[in-house]
């Protein structure tokens, strides 16, 4: 990942505000706090400010000690730069997202067959389709699936039902376990 890049979906574009005093140490006004604690462990090692006896210890130079407040270990560190990295609450950028599907509701009646009293006016519509359908709506039928269930577009409960009808027709269920198909290339 290129510096500035966090996981996918997160946005580090903006990174992090610095205060002041740090945005000077580092010559930036925004990077995100990796970037902060990556860029002052090379400053440390650079300069060699590791304590030798302890090396968890970091020395303060006349630069680090504007920054923080003596002692500093290589554990508070992350304590002590919260005062100055301060999150950006600048929204990302929205990202284009592909249309909403809409699907039907759905609720007690919606895996019913058949609604209890059809109106005449949904007799044929694709509102009444969708709750004979289980509410699924209709779905398109690519390729050998079309020869096996005969249509090019179905509700998925009737693609299921027609699939299991050519199965029983070509009798490629096993006799021993039900559930078991058997696939036969010239079926």
């Amino acid at each position: 990942a290129e510096p500035g890049q966090g996981a996918p979906g997160r946005s580090t574009a903006f990174g992090s505000i610095l205060s002041p005093a740090m945005a000077e140490f580092l010559g930036e006004e925004s990077l995100p706090r990796t970037q902060v604690v990556k860029r002052m462990w090379a400053y440390i090692k650079e300069h060699d400010l590791q304590d030798p006896k302890d090396r968890r210890k970091i020395m303060l130079d006349d630069a680090l000690r504007r920054l923080f407040k003596a002692p500093l270990t290589m554990l508070n560190m992350n304590k002590q730069l919260s005062r100055h990295v301060f999150s950006n609450d600048t929204p990302p950028p929205p990202k284009a997202r592909p249309p909403a599907v809409r699907r039907p509701k759905q609720g007690p009646g919606a895996g019913r067959k058949e609604p209890a009293k059809a109106k005449p006016a949904e007799k044929g519509g694709a509102k009444a389709q969708a709750k004979r359908s289980g509410g699924f709506g209709t779905v398109q039928i690519l390729g050998p699936l079309q020869e096996v269930v005969g249509a090019e577009q179905l509700s998925r409960t009737e693609v299921v039902k027609r699939v299991w009808v050519y199965i029983r027709s070509k009798a490629l269920q096993d006799e021993n376990d039900k559930r078991a198909i058997i696939v036969s290339r010239d079926a």
